[in-house]
Formats: structure tokens, sequence, C-alpha cells
């Protein structure tokens, strides 16, 4: 699931959950999955996925989204 939601700077933030295919693959923090949030160039890993995530209030996201660890970018994306 995809989903939009809005910081207090009126960022608006695109959050989705990844699922990794071979979990085997990575250390015990990821192998569950995580929320991936997003905002152009800028990119925030939050693991594990909290249950029922998507119906959490835009608030309570934000609250995810401050816990959550900054990615480097590597230039993988297109």
């Amino acid at each position: 699931m995809i989903r939009r939601f809005t910081l207090g700077d009126d960022a608006q933030w695109v959050v989705f959950d990844v699922v990794p295919r071979f979990p085997e693959t990575l250390g015990p923090a990821l192998k569950h999955g995580w929320l991936c949030f997003e905002l152009g160039d800028e990119r925030r890993r939050f693991a594990p996925i909290p249950e029922n995530w998507q119906k959490l209030s835009d608030r309570d996201l934000a609250d995810v989204w401050a816990q959550a660890t900054p990615v480097p970018d590597h230039g993988w994306a297109p």
C-alpha cells in the first residue's frame, strides 16, 4: 500500500511498506520488512512495520517518521 501524509511543515511525504523477497539476505532488523518514507531525494526507513500502519492518523505516522532512520542516497533510483 502507498499512502501520502503531511508533516507540520506542509511537506507531503509518501510512505509504503517494503517486504523483502529474500529476507535471509538481510540483517535481523530488516528481514520482516520496513516502512519507506520518501520526499524527493530524501528517504527514511522504519522497521519493523507497525501493525495497521495504514490506519494511523497523519500525526501518528509523523511520529513514526520522526523515529525513522535517514537512508543515504546511493544514486540507485532512475
